[in-house]
């Protein structure tokens, strides 16, 4: 109880404006971020400036793509795993002629991963490396930062509960 109420006092810090101009707060799975983000993209005139986690929406990315046909400089940076992954859509921005850049660790930053002393299987494996992530969720679309918890993926938006705050 005492987290949920410390999570609306800030929400509460956040919609006074202190020190912004406007905000907004939109929370999944009934606030529906997808429609706003999609709006924001669609009216940009300069720039969308991107470092998301997971990309597999294809409304966003097509979305994306027609921005940078209207002459947006748009540009994104996402994790190996929006590469790799079948349902992920990075490959796709390179079809649209986006700047697409792929977060690869440094080696120092990984880790080999050994059994721990509870020998639980799930949590450790035995000679696989730990890579880090690049798990941002954060764009800039002109003069606005779109922020938050929230993947750009149909299940962020329609099933998971995420939040998002835009300045």
């Amino acid at each position: 109880m005492k987290a949920l109420y410390a999570l609306l006092c800030c929400l509460l810090f956040v919609s006074t404006g202190q020190g912004v101009d406007h905000e907004e707060v939109l929370f999944s799975p009934h606030g529906h971020p997808t429609a706003r983000l999609l709006e924001l993209i669609n009216c940009a005139q300069h720039t969308i400036h991107v470092a998301i986690y997971m990309l597999a929406d294809e409304a966003i990315v097509s979305a994306l793509g027609q921005a940078k046909k209207r002459g947006v400089d748009v540009q994104v940076i996402v994790d190996q795993s929006s590469m790799r992954s079948r349902r992920c859509k990075g490959r796709q921005l390179k079809h649209y002629g986006i700047a697409t850049y792929v977060f690869r660790a440094p080696r120092r930053m990984q880790k080999k991963i050994t059994r721990s002393r509870f020998k639980t299987k799930r949590r450790c494996r035995r000679n696989k490396r730990s890579i880090a992530r690049m798990h941002h969720k954060f764009a800039l679309i002109d003069n606005k930062l779109w922020n938050g918890s929230f993947n750009w993926t149909k299940k962020a938006d329609q099933e998971n509960y995420e939040n998002i705050v835009i300045t």
